[in-house]
């Protein structure tokens, strides 16, 4: 079990809410830089955000927990299934900020809105669950569901997501 997550910082015109953009999948190890390998996806889901994210970071943090849960459920029916998963989850996220506050406490008192959701990806990152790793922007495949993207990119990230497509 593998995610990616990302989100688009106050996207909307209207609310200023952000979007978040998930997929969990399940397959061989992702690498960010093999533009032709897929997985099995077996979540995903873009969505807008219920509150408002105050900068970034805060933005950026809820779309990882929402992924956090996702994964967390995944790795959970696996088990059920019978499949054990005895490795930490990668999840790729963009953002330095994230990334860094899954392994160690950030002390900044801009962040305590959101600490709770801070502390949670922390547990599971403690627990060995999930492993938090910092993906180049470009080869973050969840960013097709947060934005628009240039052509190139869409077609990179939609192979990766659902297998190469033909031309008609």
């Amino acid at each position: 079990v593998q995610a990616c997550c990302d989100a688009d910082f106050a996207g909307c015109i209207r609310t200023s809410r952000s979007t978040s953009g998930i997929y969990a999948s399940y397959g061989p190890r992702y690498d960010p830089q093999d533009s032709s390998q897929t997985q099995a996806m077996l979540v995903s889901r873009s969505f807008l955000e219920r509150k408002v994210a105050t900068s970034t970071g805060h933005s950026e943090t809820h779309a990882s927990h929402d992924t956090d849960e996702e994964v967390m459920w995944l790795r959970h029916l696996a088990a059920e299934l019978g499949e054990e998963i005895d490795y930490a989850s990668p999840m790729f996220s963009d953002n330095a900020g994230v990334v860094k506050q899954s392994t160690k406490q950030v002390d900044h008192c801009s962040a305590k809105h959101y600490r709770v959701a801070q502390a949670a990806i922390r547990q599971q990152s403690y627990d060995k669950n999930i492993k938090i790793e910092d993906v180049a922007s470009i080869n973050n495949t969840a960013d097709i569901s947060t934005k628009a993207l240039v052509k190139l990119l869409f077609f990179k990230h939609r192979a990766r997501l659902m297998g190469p497509q033909q031309l008609k």
